[in-house]
This record gives C-alpha cells, structure tokens and sequence, in this order.
C-alpha cells in the first residue's frame, strides 16, 4: 500500500456503534485511497480497511447511532475542518467534532480525542487515475 492514505467517508461504512465507558466506538469498513501523492487527489489504490474510530469522553449531539453507509462527512479537530477526508495515521487529540450523513442517518458526535484503530489487515478493493 502506497505511504500516503486517507479515509474516504463518502465510500465507506459504519458497520456498528457501541460504548466502552465514555469511549463511542463506531465500527467502519473505512474505504482508504493510498497514493504515493495526495490522497482522493492524485493516482494510487483504493482499499477497505475494517477498523474503529473511537472518540473519548463523547457526546452524542444528534442521531441515534446504529449501522449505515457514511455518504457524506466533515472531520472538526479545534476548529479546523476535513471535508470527506481522515487522514491516516489518525490519532488526534482536542475538541473533536465527527459529523456524519448517510440516506436515512445522521450522527453528530463530539469528543475530547478519536483515533482510527484497525481490525484487521486492509483489502485491496481498485487502482485509482486521475
């Protein structure tokens, strides 16, 4: 896998939501594009990465969690915001804001840290032009 990686929210899939304590851990078949380049920008392969994004001390601010495919996403780290993108390796802390869209779902979720923690080993899914 190429070095530079992101998660695109867009292609990917919250499979389940649970809580550990204060911790929401939202499951996801992350869609990642890798890329010798700038990741979703230039030339490189696309990915399903099954793993976790955690967000410590959370607060849900809307939705009622559950499973569904992610169709659009902004990630807020103290103000600054990453439209569709989570870079990788992500493992931030600050006010952290996750605002995801789906079809029929919504989930708004604030934090004081989140980390993507993988499951498994990624599976090549496609090569990606531009």
């Amino acid at each position: 896998m190429e070095p530079n990686r992101a998660i695109e929210l867009h292609d990917s899939d919250v499979t389940a939501v649970s809580w550990v304590g204060r911790e929401l851990h939202l499951a996801i078949d992350a869609y990642v594009h890798a890329s010798n380049g700038a990741p979703a920008i230039d030339a490189g392969s696309g990915w399903i990465w099954p793993g976790v994004l955690v967000v410590d001390a959370a607060e849900v601010l809307e939705g009622a969690p559950g499973a569904f495919t992610i169709l659009d996403g902004t990630v807020t780290i103290d103000r600054r915001a990453s439209e569709g993108l989570v870079r990788l390796p992500f493992d931030v802390t600050g006010r952290v804001r996750l605002d995801l869209h789906g079809a029929d779902a919504r989930l708004v979720v604030e934090g004081t840290a989140a980390r993507f923690v993988a499951a498994r080993e990624p599976r090549w899914v496609e090569l990606f032009q531009r």
